[in-house]
């Protein structure tokens, strides 16, 4: 009879482990990738995805009231702060309420920085400038996590 159940409660124990994750070595040290597990992973895809949906409502009457200039500034040392916080989360709840921060905080920056770009660049060479900006952003973030990653 025990034969039969042993594979049961092997897969019980590895679906114990893939919704809980990885423990600690040290219970006194946690981070960041002891609290993700796959329903976490997309739970906070999920609310990272869906919240600069009401950013994108909320801003642009922001954006009306402010400058582009402040909007820009506070969106950009705003989200500079989502890494730092992502690393000092202790809890998966604290973590997913950075991912709302930081989505409903986006499109504070997205909104304006194209319209600043189309504000710069001269009229007469604007195609080319922005060519340029997106060739360059495009390919720092297919390298970036390409040499960033190293294990």
């Amino acid at each position: 009879m025990r034969v039969a159940f042993s594979p049961l409660v092997r897969a019980r124990t590895r679906l114990r482990l893939v919704t809980r994750g990885p423990e600690p070595r040290d219970p006194t040290e946690r981070n960041v990738r002891h609290l993700y597990s796959d329903s976490s992973i997309t739970l906070h895809f999920t609310l990272a995805s869906l919240t600069p949906i009401i950013g994108y409502r909320i801003w642009p009457r922001l954006i009306d009231h402010w400058r582009t200039r402040n909007v820009l500034a506070f969106g950009a040392s705003a989200t500079m702060f989502f890494d730092l916080l992502t690393g000092l989360s202790r809890s998966l709840t604290a973590l997913l309420g950075v991912a709302v921060i930081h989505g409903l905080l986006v499109p504070a920056m997205t909104l304006r920085r194209y319209n600043m770009l189309l504000k710069v660049c001269p009229a007469e060479r604007r195609p080319s400038h922005i060519a340029g900006y997106a060739i360059v952003a495009y390919v720092a973030a297919f390298l970036g996590p390409c040499l960033g990653y190293h294990r």
